[in-house]
């Protein structure tokens, strides 16, 4: 058997694995075997496991022993710049996240496009500033002082992560022991490794000792072409590292056999399912099918099925927002899995003003992005930023600022969600133009606020204001409700019963979204067709483990009426 080979295959260095694992075949189980099994030879700190979600790595530690470094690629390029970012450049300031909010009010303020984002990161990259500048068709001398006002307040975007660390693998020259001696190096999704993860990959992977290289994935799921994955360069990368061998994972033990001969027609994958026969996937003709079929579930099960058993995939952002409102409207319980509620509101300038009271480095960029959002004009703002560049006179120090700096700095003692809460009001209550900023803003926008403040303190207490800050982008509130998602968002998830909206998209993103179901799969159609009967929602609790003794409908209704 392939688990037996793929767990037990030897770790030679200069040697690769490659392990094509199809969905649901026990892919995560057999990596944790595998690592396992190799700490009877090696020490745990020998062993590096790298992947692209904290769901997986969360999972992983679960599995094996704790000290088995298990990092996403950009926590372990974090972990590098923590550690060793001040002994090789103890000259450069600390490092301070750009999301994606952040770095449009940076571009809008300087009045540049979506070609500045691409001339920033190649100059990362390696690339001089004239040649981005002449690539790009942008102004040379503006991109020159935006990138030193970058580098001299540590103002990096998701990718500088990658690139920093790099630089630090390569100017250490293999003096750093803890990553010169590790042995096994293993990668989860492969598929959707890109070129600036490659790099990372193949940095680490000849630092120091040689070493062994561990591969997993299913190339049908790569969905992420639009950010460089590609095919041609990860074999590319193969062909560099060494000698290799493919082993194949293929027996699924999440997907129906129905629903294994639904994806066979988008991809002719060899997948056998190891579950029972249940149901063909069912066609749905419209968005209000959803609803009642959701009250069906609930009912028909006596409310063993819960919201939160239930995904509804979505090709877009948007697509995923609409259908949220309609079920909202019907009193449903909705997990949107975007990004938090706050951050599409007009709260989000909380988040720079806490970059202001926190006093990390960028924070004169948060005053600037602040004053903008209140409507001061960017001529005067772009005079006083090039007045930083030109004379290094502090943005802080404009006499046009001084005023609203004044009340920030009355601020004190932020050691709680509540200490944080209690100052913002008060600032906003001092400075006019925030509370017309804000003036219209829902109570639920504050709550949302409030809630992912919250939420950092209980993950670090001591150094909760720093973790939210570094982590709010990721930040989603699990409840007891239907998730709704994009195919993307949704990738390495599972749930027992899945919707899919408007089926006419790329083949892998079909592939993806149909194979992240345990149980049912509805597919958006012409016309609803081969609907399911009360036998097989017994069969779904059944498979869920909460066996169905009596058809409560009556208990299924209780559920549904606490909603309305």
């Amino acid at each position: 058997m392939n688990q037996h080979k793929i767990v037990n295959y030897d770790y030679k260095p200069n040697t690769i694995l490659i392990v094509q694992a199809g969905p649901g075949t026990g892919k995560t189980y057999t990596l944790a075997q595998r690592i396992n099994k190799l700490l009877d030879d090696i020490k745990p700190e020998e062993i590096l496991v790298l992947s692209f979600t904290n769901k997986t790595v969360d999972l992983l530690k679960k599995l094996i022993n704790d000290e088995v470094i298990v990092k996403t690629f950009h926590g372990y390029a974090s972990k590098i710049i923590e550690k060793y970012y001040k002994p090789y450049f103890p000259n450069r300031v600390s490092l301070k996240l750009l999301d994606e909010i952040s770095w449009s009010s940076f571009k809008k303020l300087f009045s540049f496009g979506n070609k500045f984002d691409l001339a920033v990161k190649d100059v990362k990259f390696g690339l001089s500033i004239e040649d981005a500048a002449k690539k790009y068709k942008i102004n040379g001398g503006k991109l020159k002082n935006v990138i030193k006002y970058l580098n001299e307040n540590g103002l990096v975007r998701y990718y500088d992560f990658l690139s920093t660390a790099i630089e630090i693998l390569q100017i250490s020259d293999g003096q750093i022991d803890e990553i010169a001696n590790i042995k096994v190096v293993i990668i989860d999704e492969y598929q959707d490794l890109h070129p600036e993860i490659i790099d990372f990959i193949e940095e680490i992977a000849m630092y120091g000792s040689p070493k062994h290289l561990t591969f997993l994935g299913d190339k049908q799921q790569n969905i992420y072409e639009f950010i460089g994955a590609n095919s041609t360069l990860q074999e590319n990368l193969f062909q560099r590292l060494g000698k290799r061998k493919e082993l194949y994972l293929n027996q699924s033990f999440r997907l129906t056999p129905e629903i294994v001969e639904y994806v066979k027609k988008i991809h002719p994958v060899e997948i056998t399912s190891m579950k029972e026969s249940l149901h063909s996937p069912i066609i749905f003709s419209d968005h209000y099918f959803i609803i009642k079929e959701i009250e069906r579930l609930i009912l028909g099960s006596g409310g063993l099925i819960k919201f939160d058993d239930i995904l509804i995939l979505a090709r877009s952002n948007a697509q995923v927002e609409e259908i949220g409102k309609l079920l909202k409207n019907y009193s449903l319980p909705v997990s949107l899995k975007l990004d938090p509620q706050w951050m599409k509101s007009r709260i989000y300038i909380f988040l720079d003003i806490l970059n202001v009271l926190n006093e990390s480095h960028g924070s004169d960029f948060a005053i600037l992005s602040i004053l903008m959002k209140l409507g001061y004009p960017k001529q005067k703002l772009n005079k006083i930023f090039k007045k930083y560049v030109m004379n290094k006179q502090a943005i802080t120090h404009s006499s046009e600022i001084k005023s609203f700096t004044d009340i920030l700095n009355e601020v004190k003692n932020l050691t709680t969600p509540l200490d944080v809460m209690l100052s913002l009001s008060r600032i906003v209550n001092r400075a006019s133009m925030l509370k017309e900023y804000i003036n219209h803003e829902s109570s639920q926008d504050i709550k949302s606020f409030y809630n992912s403040l919250k939420r950092s303190y209980n993950e670090s207490p001591n150094d909760f204001i720093n973790h939210f800050l570094s982590n709010y982008i990721n930040d989603y509130e699990e409840c007891n409700a239907v998730n709704i998602s994009t195919i993307h968002k949704a990738k390495g998830l599972e749930y027992p019963i899945v919707f899919l909206l408007n089926p006419n998209i790329e083949r892998n993103l079909k592939y993806v979204a149909a194979t992240r179901t345990k149980s049912l799969l509805y597919i958006q159609g012409d016309k609803t067709e081969n609907t399911i009967n009360e036998e097989v929602i017994r069969k779904v609790t059944n498979d869920l483990g909460r066996r169905l003794i009596l058809n409560n409908v009556a208990l299924g209704k209780k559920v549904l009426q606490k909603l309305k």
